[in-house]
């Protein structure tokens, strides 16, 4: 089990940092009398590649320990294998299908019903599913999204999206 939580999160790290290289690669250049300095775009890349690098050692250790468990047990069965809908349905892997899904559809949802809403749902959600319980799931998820608004809203002036229920502090 925490073989397969190792890999997936290496996964993860990997989408991610593919995905911040993606973004910081738009950034604008910075040049000052004609020399490229590094610019905004210098340490989201930097991070990037070192979180790359972990997500990567953390799936080779998988991959490395799962040839040496292969090799080391020539007691079992050499037909034994493992359904694609039982891995796709164990605890652990079915958290981070949701985990994963649940964060492509955040951005795209926050946008239509806010981001107070919409962080709440989502965060209240998740909290159910890794076993949290409601009411503290809801407890948190509302104290955290509250925080965050009053935070952006009103100490940097930053607006969030107010969505459908125009839901804001400014």
């Amino acid at each position: 089990m925490a073989k397969k939580l190792e890999f997936w999160f290496g996964i993860v790290l990997m989408g991610f940092a593919i995905f911040v290289w993606s973004v910081a690669s738009g950034f604008p250049k910075y040049i000052v009398s004609g020399k490229q300095l590094p610019g905004p775009n210098f340490f989201p890349i930097l991070l990037g590649i070192i979180v790359f690098i972990f997500g990567f050692y953390e799936v080779a250790g998988c991959f490395w320990q799962s040839l040496k468990e292969k090799t080391s047990k020539t007691t079992e069965s050499p037909h034994r294998s493992v359904s694609l809908f039982r891995f796709l349905t164990e605890w652990g892997n079915m958290n981070v299908i949701l985990f994963v899904t649940g964060i492509a559809l955040y951005v795209p949802f926050i946008q239509w019903i806010g981001f107070g809403v919409g962080t709440f749902i989502f965060s209240t959600l998740l909290m159910v599913r890794l076993k949290a319980g409601w009411i503290k799931s809801i407890a948190i998820s509302a104290i955290v999204v509250l925080l965050i608004m009053l935070v952006f809203e009103k100490l940097f002036r930053i607006p969030l999206s107010p969505g459908l229920f125009n839901l804001t502090f400014a």
